[in-house]
């Protein structure tokens, strides 16, 4: 068994259940239409895309209806939990070391896991491996130079969880995703969401903003072009056999 596997147990799950209830809904209920619309758009109805770390398995269950998506986690929780959705396919296992052969996927999911890895190069070359020539690799990921590190410090969001050992800014995870062999197709940051702020503006006004802000941007999977927002996002290509990036 991995060892790392125990770190994201049940009471890890519970609380980030609580975490991303604080505009009132799970924010993943937003994030999945701007996934479904992201993946529409560079997807076919039957393509294989495989979720590297589903979690409870609520993007599997989510988008399972519009593409043969299939769902791991590291986390035996994890997977236990996801089973209360019926009939998702599942496995338990590493990013690190995919069970599967290579060019057997259309796109890959990684969101929010990259941070979590001593080794992120390690699992996207396993990425690399098991994706089609032309195939896309989605992440997102905290950005380590935004707006709210500089003002928060060790407050930040991405602080309050011991299980994230690898936050890097945005030059550094371009470099990291171009040297695993990867052609950068979109990406850029959101926006500042993690009030309050210790700026001038009040407490009590910067929540329902911020609340309204985390709405639109978890509908939409954000791609500003600048460098400061809380989350990195992109979209990435493993070239085609001939070494292009033009995918018909």
């Amino acid at each position: 068994m991995n060892p790392t596997s125990n770190l994201y147990d049940e009471v890890y799950f519970q609380r980030l259940v609580g975490y991303s209830r604080l505009t009132g809904r799970d924010y993943r209920e937003y994030r999945v239409r701007g996934l479904r619309r992201l993946l529409r758009s560079y997807n076919r109805k039957s393509a294989a895309i495989l979720d590297v770390a589903c979690g409870d398995g609520f993007y599997v269950h989510s988008l399972a209806s519009d593409f043969a998506l299939v769902g791991g986690d590291v986390s035996i929780d994890g997977i236990r939990r996801s089973e209360k959705w019926r009939g998702l396919k599942l496995y338990q296992g590493d990013f690190c070391n995919l069970p599967f052969r290579d060019a057997s996927w259309d796109s890959i999911l990684a969101l929010d896991v990259l941070e979590h890895l001593h080794s992120p190069q390690k699992a996207l070359a396993e990425a690399y491996r098991v994706l089609k020539p032309g195939g896309y690799f989605i992440l997102s990921v905290p950005n380590a130079g935004s707006f709210g590190n500089r003002l928060k410090g060790q407050e930040w969001f991405a602080y309050s969880d011991s299980t994230h050992v690898n936050l890097l800014d945005v030059p550094t995870w371009r470099e990291i995703l171009k040297t695993s062999g990867f052609c950068i197709l979109r990406d850029g940051t959101d926006t500042p969401w993690d009030v309050p702020y210790p700026i001038i503006v009040p407490k009590v006004l910067q929540k329902p903003v911020s609340n309204l802000i985390t709405i639109l941007v978890r509908t939409t999977i954000v791609f500003l072009p600048w460098e400061r927002g809380e989350n990195y996002n992109a979209i990435c290509m493993k070239r085609l056999d001939d070494g292009t990036t033009h995918r018909n």
